[in-house]
């Protein structure tokens, strides 16, 4: 299977600062500066393609907002699920992500059987993978609707969303032929080349990992750390991005 990096979106996505949005038009960085090359990215990767963390989730001790009611609802039925099939509690961490997914690996069975439960399978994953990312990237839902085609998990720090709803459906499902939402992770315009360049890196994986909950964590981790430091090296690391500046962003691309 080629690179889990595949999974990026190549849409070309309008970069929002400081609640401005740029000329669509505009294929240049907003200071000017040419985009680096993979081999500039060295502050973020080492030689051996291994990326270095750069911290993004609140800091310890810090108060977390809590999620919206519809998404902590999903969240209670994911974990009290997993905790029934497999014994073990969810912790929102990484280090729990196979347990999620073996009992993903098991519901698959189930939904195949009965495909009317993949639906409510996938939001409760979703929600919980949604929320995993919330603290990894201090980022927030947007909601605007009762769809959940709609909803997307947006970062804080770096311009990155993603509909977690769909990387659910694609894990149920094995796949991307389903009819729940698109799972693409988007990225601003101005560093999606040097996050394409990182993500060329990665190795290729084998098809059984290929959807894996923890696979894409890592692609999305590393596109968010990725782009924290083309940021910073662009001028742009005190930046936080709010949900009018993703409203600005997904109302062209999800409206009719």
């Amino acid at each position: 299977m080629p690179p889990p990096g595949l999974f990026y979106e190549r849409r070309r996505p309008r970069l929002c600062k400081l609640g401005r949005v740029s000329d669509p038009k505009d294929d240049q960085p907003r200071n000017g500066a040419p985009q680096p090359a993979a081999h500039q990215l060295g502050q973020n990767a080492s030689d051996d393609g291994v990326h270095n963390h750069i911290p993004m989730a609140p800091e310890s001790g810090a108060e977390l907002e809590a999620p919206p009611e519809e998404i902590a609802e999903l969240v209670g039925m994911c974990v009290e699920a997993v905790a029934r099939s497999a014994g073990v509690g969810l912790d929102f961490t990484a280090d729990t992500l196979p347990i999620l997914d073996h009992y993903v690996s098991l519901a698959s069975d189930s939904a195949r059987e009965r495909p009317e439960l993949l639906p409510l399978l996938s939001h409760s994953v979703g929600a919980y993978f949604g929320e995993l990312l919330r603290r990894e990237l201090s980022g927030f839902w947007r909601i605007p609707s009762a769809n959940v085609h709609d909803w997307a998990l947006c970062a804080r720090h770096v311009f990155l969303w993603i509909n977690p709803f769909g990387v659910a459906f694609d894990a149920l499902a094995g796949g991307s032929e389903h009819e729940g939402p698109r799972s693409q992770l988007h990225v601003a315009h101005e560093y999606r080349a040097a996050v394409d360049a990182r993500l060329a890196l990665l190795p290729e994986v084998p098809p059984e990992e290929f959807f894996l909950l923890a696979t894409r964590f890592e692609v999305i981790q590393l596109a968010a750390e990725t782009l924290a430091v083309e940021m910073s090296n662009a001028g742009y690391s005190d930046t936080e991005f709010a949900l009018e500046d993703y409203d600005a962003e997904l109302r062209p691309i999800l409206d009719p």
